[in-house]
């Protein structure tokens, strides 16, 4: 806002100038005090085929300026609805902060140009609701006009030195004054779908065309209908053979004329007050047909000077059943001066969209929506903080000069003496003998770490001769297989189940564990969306989408640079399991892949093995997953396990239908084997960390260190918080 406080509302219409400076009143925050206004009828009518449009328009604005000023203030204008385009859209359910996003997506189907030919805008109307961060059945405006006919409308006031820093549709400034002035009083807190707000039908009459408006308060709808004061003043000229201009002198004077002269005005006119009832009525049809098919409207306020012709009001009443309200003031806003001037009284029904543009400049409306081209605004802004900036620039340049003449005077008065000349030799000589002892200690640094590599070794040797059956036999505690009952321990399996299909057995045909260099490697792309997808709320993904992945992740060239040994913390292995199972018939723990999900996957997440520990001689229980975290030194904090992360199934394949190499045996059951079983096969991934029980148990000290005490403990783990 302005430093005034103050805004001007300005609307060029087609027959005259409306102008309205409004500001928030001292006295009562809830008004608007109007302190100027201005009316400025042209010489002739826009639309006429003789008159010369941006010239009467340029007259107009010097003759208004030469009334009023407009230093420090703001100024917003309107444009007429039908130069712009207004559209509702309700959104899907979507999160907040994505709103931005879906409504550009939106703006680009609903506007019918590229968005870099329009200026556009968009504000989220009231209602819906926000559960758990998602927004649910919200509702946004969209608005936009083509830059060209923007520029057209800022050149005029441009050219007479007035800087616009708003401009509405007029159909939005009028749903503006109304909700403000009019509604805000009788209007619930907020939308009860259980009793839902009536509807208001807004109608200004203008001189081309009626804007027709209608809104419960919370939201809003409009539509510009070619039906104005000029087609009432041709019909009186059709009618009564006269001329326009006194056709348009006996429609301004209708109130004054005798009896008989208004019969016939009313007589003349009755054709376009048939006319605009039927285009209401379109508009409630189609509106209550398409849009809100629950609306109820109630009342209809008239705004526009045409809306005092004999009769008008009367005849929209009983055609449209339908009680018409015409606005005779404003009542919240105040300022002796201007609501009580004759002019502004006697065209207080034109000056509801200068209304609604001050308001909106005062941050009182509900839309506040700017269809205002980005560039100008920025270009006001730089304009505005020129000053500011030249200010700046001198007061830099002053020190920088200060700041140089006390350099160029410390400068005059130094001298370089031999006994400075002898302490800089030595200082030379000093930096020499550190850099060779610098030198010296990097080579016994990397002997040292020669050695402890060997020691690391030695020690390694002994843990880890049993990394690997390890995790042999985890993956086998993992897999599920058919109970046998301890009496018939000595039975074979086709005689305790003699259905394949029924066997709670996962076949596993390969097991390949590839050497890589870092975790990353492996976790990202395809692997890791399946990892993700498969973590949200136990849904089942397929990053594959159903091509099989290569043997080989790691090329030739790399296998051969991989280094375990020189970087620990980071090698490891990707761990590949392909399989197929039978047990595709139903059943609790499911078939096809969720049957691998709840068995194998589930196990190695959940699952504990007992290990040998040589260091004591004793078995111990380790879990399978590896829940350790790395501080800055690669210590892990927290349970290391066995060193198992993110199992996750990269390929499944669909169930299909298989010969069965047992079909037409019987067993001595009298069980004969279906013709076909259903196969489904899988590809399981993981990542593999070997740890060893040392590293084991002093991520575990780590871990009960931080938990006893996290703030003491936060070098340990190298972060101030716990993870």
């Amino acid at each position: 806002m302005a430093k005034s406080g103050a805004v001007w509302g300005i609307d060029l219409g087609q027959s005259a100038l409306r102008a309205l400076r409004c500001r928030i009143s001292s006295d009562d925050k809830t008004k608007v005090l109007a302190d100027a206004y201005d009316f400025v009828e042209y010489p002739t009518i826009l639309n006429q085929p003789d008159a010369d449009g941006p010239t009467i328009i340029r007259e107009a604005l010097k003759t208004f300026l030469s009334r009023n000023t407009v230093k420090d203030d703001s100024v917003a204008i309107s444009t007429a609805g039908q130069n712009g385009l207004a559209r509702f859209v309700k959104l899907p359910p979507v999160e907040e902060k994505k709103i931005p996003d879906i409504v550009r997506f939106e703006a680009r189907q609903q506007i019918p140009f590229k968005l870099e030919e329009v200026v556009w805008d968009y504000q989220r109307l009231p209602g819906g609701s926000v559960e758990e961060g998602f927004a649910l059945d919200a509702e946004v405006g969209l608005f936009a006009m083509k830059r060209d006919q923007v520029f057209k409308a800022i050149k005029p006031f441009e050219e007479v030195g007035i800087p616009v820093e708003y401009i509405q549709l007029a159909p939005l400034a009028i749903f503006n004054c109304v909700r403000y002035d009019l509604l805000d009083a009788e209007l619930p807190a907020a939308i009860d779908p259980d009793n839902p707000v009536p509807w208001k039908v807004i109608l200004s009459v203008g001189t081309d065309t009626t804007d027709v408006v209608l809104t419960n308060g919370f939201r809003v709808w409009q539509r510009s209908v070619p039906l104005g004061g000029n087609h009432f003043t041709k019909a009186i000229t059709k009618t009564l053979k006269t001329t326009f201009s006194k056709a348009e002198h006996l429609k301004r004077n209708a109130q004054s004329v005798s009896p008989d002269d208004a019969k016939a005005l009313f007589k003349a006119m009755r054709p376009v007050y048939g006319d605009m009832v039927t285009e209401v009525q379109t508009s409630l049809r189609y509106f209550t047909m398409n849009v809100e098919k629950t609306a109820d409207v109630d009342k209809i306020y008239s705004l526009g000077n045409a809306m005092k012709l004999p009769g008008l009001r009367k005849f929209l009443e009983q055609n449209l059943e339908i009680p018409v309200v015409q606005i005779d003031g404003y009542q919240r806003l105040t300022g002796p001066s201007v609501v009580a001037a004759p002019a502004f009284k006697d065209n207080v029904l034109a000056f509801a969209t200068c209304y609604g543009l001050a308001l909106q400049g005062l941050k009182l409306s509900v839309l506040r929506t700017n269809l205002i081209p980005q560039e100008v605004h920025r270009d006001r802004l730089i304009e505005e903080k020129k000053p500011w900036a030249l200010a700046g620039a001198a007061a830099l340049m002053l020190g920088f000069t200060i700041n140089y003449a006390g350099e160029w005077n410390a400068w005059l008065g130094s001298r370089v003496t031999d006994e400075w000349k002898a302490l800089g030799g030595r200082a030379t000589s000093v930096a020499g003998e550190v850099s060779n002892f610098t030198a010296e200690k990097g080579k016994e640094e990397a002997a040292l770490d020669d050695v402890n590599k060997k020691g690391r070794n030695l020690v390694q040797s002994a843990e880890g001769r049993l990394l690997w059956p390890e995790l042999l036999k985890a993956v086998n505690a993992s897999l599920p297989t058919t109970p046998i009952p301890a009496d018939q321990k000595d039975q074979s399996i086709e005689s305790i189940e003699p259905d394949i299909g029924k066997r709670r057995d996962l076949h596993i045909e390969s097991f390949v564990a590839t050497p890589m260099k870092k975790e990353e490697d492996w976790f990202k792309k395809d692997v890791k969306n399946a990892w993700n997808l498969s973590q949200a709320g136990g849904a089942e993904a397929s990053a594959a989408a159903g091509e099989e992945p290569p043997l080989d992740d790691v090329p030739a060239d790399d296998m051969a640079d991989l280094d375990v040994e020189a970087n620990p913390a980071l090698a490891g292995y990707k761990v590949e399991i392909r399989g197929h199972h039978f047990h595709n018939d139903g059943g609790s723990d499911g078939t096809g892949s969720t049957y691998v999900q709840n068995t194998l996957v589930h196990h190695l997440l959940n699952g504990e093995i007992e290990v040998f520990s040589p260091g004591d001689g004793t078995i111990k229980k380790v879990k399978i997953l590896d829940t350790s975290t790395m501080d800055q030194d690669g210590q892990r904090v927290g349970q290391a396990g066995l060193g198992v992360k993110y199992p996750v199934m990269t390929f499944k394949s669909s169930i299909k239908n298989v010969q069965n190499p047992a079909a037409g045996r019987e067993n001595q059951q009298d069980f004969k084997q279906p013709e076909q079983l259903r196969r489904f096969d899988f590809v399981l991934e993981f990542w593999w960390k070997p740890t060893t029980e040392t590293e084991r148990e002093k991520a575990q000290e780590l871990a009960a260190a931080v938990e006893a005490d996290p703030t003491a403990t936060a070098a340990l783990t190298g972060t101030s918080e716990v993870q």
